[in-house]
């Protein structure tokens, strides 16, 4: 599985209502945008990006719990909802 070197994806306001699981691919990924879409969760393979430092979700329909058990799996993650 070849890795990616990419460090900041801005994905904000694209009307997105899912995100691939292929962004497991992005291991040094440590910025994550994106806001104001139209997200109701995130996949599995987030929890995957053990560099990511914050998570930016402002302006989706996450659930609570969903944000909270991302918190738990990666402590040192910044979420901004």
């Amino acid at each position: 599985m070849r890795k990616y070197s990419l460090k900041v994806l801005d994905l904000s306001r694209n009307k997105l209502t899912t995100i691939p699981k292929e962004i497991e691919l992005l291991q040094n990924l440590e910025g994550l945008y994106l806001q104001n879409n139209q997200l109701g969760h995130l996949p599995a393979e987030l929890f995957l990006l053990i560099n990511l430092k914050g998570l930016h979700l402002n302006g989706n329909k996450m659930p609570p719990q969903e944000i909270a058990e991302l918190q738990l799996k990666l402590p040192a993650l910044k979420i901004f909802y």
